[in-house]
């Protein structure tokens, strides 16, 4: 997949407000010359390949794609496709800064590995990261 692909931000267990405020985020951070498409997963999604997702949001390129979301505030993920890399440090350093608590969100982006994966596995695998990431440190070491 190249940097020259289409855009995808796919969020996953958002609220539809903290959706629509991240939403608002993206086209306020993207430059305009730069489509993206946006979309909730909803429990249908789970069971597809990362790979097929992303084929199916291709089908609509620079729109939000709503779906009935999967609303889970200990599950927030938000993967991101086709973006250079210094495109992406500006994204997800500018959502942060629209999130009620940075930390508990799981950042990811397509990789080789993952995107063959089926997108339910790839998020509990990506939350699974990030709560050893995260973990309190213990003190003294």
């Amino acid at each position: 997949m190249s940097e020259t692909e289409q855009k995808i931000i796919l969020f996953h267990g958002f609220s539809e407000e903290l959706y629509e405020r991240l939403e608002k985020g993206v086209h306020a951070i993207v430059p305009l010359e730069n489509s993206v498409t946006i979309a909730s997963l909803s429990p249908g999604h789970l069971e597809k390949t990362v790979e097929t997702m992303i084929l199916h949001v291709l089908e609509n390129p620079g729109q939000t794609l709503r779906a009935e979301p999967i609303i889970n505030p200990n599950e927030l993920v938000i993967y991101i496709h086709g973006f250079p890399r210094d495109d992406l440090f500006n994204l997800v350093n500018g959502l942060k800064l629209l999130l009620p608590d940075r930390k508990a969100v799981a950042f990811c982006t397509s990789t080789k590995n993952n995107i063959s994966m089926i997108l339910g596995d790839m998020i509990q695998e990506v939350l699974g990261d990030h709560a050893y990431m995260t973990r309190p440190k213990p003190q003294g070491i």
